[in-house]
Formats: structure tokens, sequence, C-alpha cells
């Protein structure tokens, strides 16, 4: 401005978070960053098999890609 102050106050960063992801039963998850960008990644245990995406991104709306995949195969004792 023509007195020399800026017009508004200065700009802050704040950091985007996802908050926890989630790990379905039966599920690995590898990645401990739940801040915009972040990826997470999962497997399953033993015999079970993975349906859905394998990883999620934390994007800029704060939410996770994809939705929550979960396992399924051979359960003992069922």
């Amino acid at each position: 401005m023509a007195n020399g102050l800026w017009d508004r106050s200065l700009p802050k960063c704040l950091v985007i978070s996802c908050g926890h992801p989630g790990v379905p039963a039966n599920a690995i998850l590898t990645g401990d960053l739940f801040t915009y960008g972040a990826v997470v990644h999962y497997s399953c245990q033993g015999s079970h098999s993975l349906v859905g995406n394998s990883s999620r991104t934390c994007q800029e709306d704060s939410h996770w890609s994809g939705a929550l995949p979960h396992c399924t195969g051979n359960n003992p004792g069922f």
C-alpha cells in the first residue's frame, strides 16, 4: 500500500492431515505418514487375498483416495 504496509497478513502454511486410514481385518498397513501426499500400502496376511486398491494417497481435501480395501480368503476354523 502507499503507506508501506501490506494490505493483509502473511499467509500461513497448514499441514493437511487425513488421519489414520484404517486397517481391515487380516491386513497389514505399511506407511506411517498421514499428511498430504503420503501413500500407504496394504497387504494381506497368510492365504488371504486383497480386494481393492493396494495403496491410498492422502489428498488435498484431507481425505484418503479410494475406498478401504479388505482381505478375503481361507479363515481357519470356518
